[in-house]
């Protein structure tokens, strides 16, 4: 008989999205809201100072529509280079807060044209689309023909739904910059975000979005960063600060972080057995690496490893795609350890109630640093992300449908412990 003996997962479930020295390679395609101010060069300051590295490339002729990016020689050639780890895509400044039936036919079929022709020749890479803002007084010149448009927070919100359908519909990230930028003009309302123009964005217009850009790309907190374009020191924090709890601790909402790979598997141990078999549950990973806790290795997906001795093993495995990494580790015991199952890290965190109906409560009052909160379901998607201080907190699950669930803490001292919860009606 066969008896399972899967204790509770230690150690961490590290990322190449997330941490310090990281290397991306960055594909703008827009017009003058991108090459204003130079975004991408400011993307790549900001992101040096963070220990991190962007090289980056960028092709945006004024006023161009995503349309005319679909059959421009250039914009093709750029993206066909291959070389991509995101192709970051930003339409002309109004056609997407036009009526429905209009994006419909002037928008919606090009970004898919263009993510499309990112996806077919970019194997490892993704699409992030760029998310505008509206006019400092909304689109006059639309403002008859469109009502939603006469003003800043009716044209921002348009274009905000309509980028969100773009990224829904194209399995692609979105850098929520025009959402960033609402929540600035509201808590910092005397800082300028405009060029005359009214539509233009001025220095700090441009660092809402490279600190939006940052956070989606590195998946880090663009607090961390210092550099700074000649803002005052405020009105940087104020703009970080935003980019923080608009973005950064709501990356599910805006998609990123879907399509990385996650690591996990379950094993089983006969009974008198030295021979441990090896179920690989990861998500979305094209190759593993085992490491079996005594110098053993393997690159099979559902290996078995037999242990000579007795003792207690930590076994890794990092599931990997493209250059994007997930790291579980578990402790398999062999024999008579003396360790009773589940007891290593079982009270670090609790959640409650469950089952659950709206909200659930995490009692990380354990943990030493923040952490990472991801709810994935049995099909093995994410459908919730959220940062977490040590402490209590609250998780907003009520958008979820019945069901069973998969709820996994990774904290950034190195703990990473998964546990079944579920909603009720």
């Amino acid at each position: 008989m066969k008896t399972s003996l899967t204790l509770c997962a230690l150690m961490t479930a590290a990322t190449l999205s997330f941490g310090k020295g990281q290397k991306k390679s960055v594909l703008f395609i827009g017009n003058s809201y991108t090459y204003t101010n130079d975004l991408p060069k400011m993307l790549a300051d900001l992101a040096l100072s963070a220990g991190d590295t962007v090289i980056f490339d960028s092709y945006s002729p004024g006023g161009f529509t995503f349309e005319q990016h679909s059959t421009d020689p250039t914009t093709l050639g750029k993206i066909d280079m291959g070389t991509w780890d995101y192709v970051v895509l930003q339409e002309q400044s109004q056609r997407p807060a036009f009526p429905i039936a209009q994006v419909e036919s002037d928008v919606f079929p090009y970004a898919k044209i263009l993510n499309d022709r990112v996806r077919a020749k970019n194997p490892c890479g993704e699409t992030i689309f760029y998310m505008t803002w509206g006019r400092k007084n909304g689109d006059a010149a639309n403002c008859a023909f469109y009502p939603p448009l006469c003003t800043f927070s009716g044209m921002n919100d348009e274009l905000r739904a309509r980028y969100e359908i773009m990224a829904d519909r194209n399995d692609a990230m979105l850098s929520p910059v025009g959402a960033i930028w609402k929540s600035v003009r509201t808590a910092n309302p005397a800082l300028e975000l405009y060029v005359p123009d009214e539509s233009h964005p001025s220095v700090a217009g441009t660092y809402i979005a490279a600190c939006s850009c940052y956070t989606t790309i590195f998946q880090n907190d663009a607090s961390a960063t210092t550099f700074n374009p000649g803002l005052a020191t405020s009105d940087a924090n104020s703009i970080k600060s935003a980019t923080k709890k608009i973005l950064f601790d709501s990356l599910s909402k805006w998609k990123i972080g879907e399509n990385d790979p996650t690591a996990n598997f379950n094993f089983t141990v006969p009974t008198g057995s030295k021979t441990a078999s090896f179920a690989n549950t990861s998500i979305a990973a094209t190759s593993y690496r085992w490491d079996f806790g005594d110098a053993g290795t393997s690159t099979s997906t559902t290996p078995s490893h037999t242990y000579t001795s007795n003792g207690s093993y930590t076994v890794t495995l990092v599931a990997k795609f493209c250059n994007r990494t997930d790291t579980m580790r578990k402790v398999v015991n062999i024999g008579p350890t003396g360790i009773r199952e589940n007891e290593a890290g079982k009270e670090l965190f609790r959640a409650y109630p469950n089952p659950f109906t709206q909200n659930v409560s995490l009692d990380l009052s354990l943990l030493k640093t923040s952490a990472e909160i991801k709810v994935y379901n049995y099909l093995g998607a994410l459908v919730y992300q959220q940062q977490a201080a040590p402490g209590i907190n609250t998780l907003d699950l009520s958008r979820l449908a019945s069901g069973t669930y998969i709820l996994k803490v990774s904290s950034k001292d190195e703990v990473v412990l998964m546990q079944k919860i579920i909603k009720q009606d």
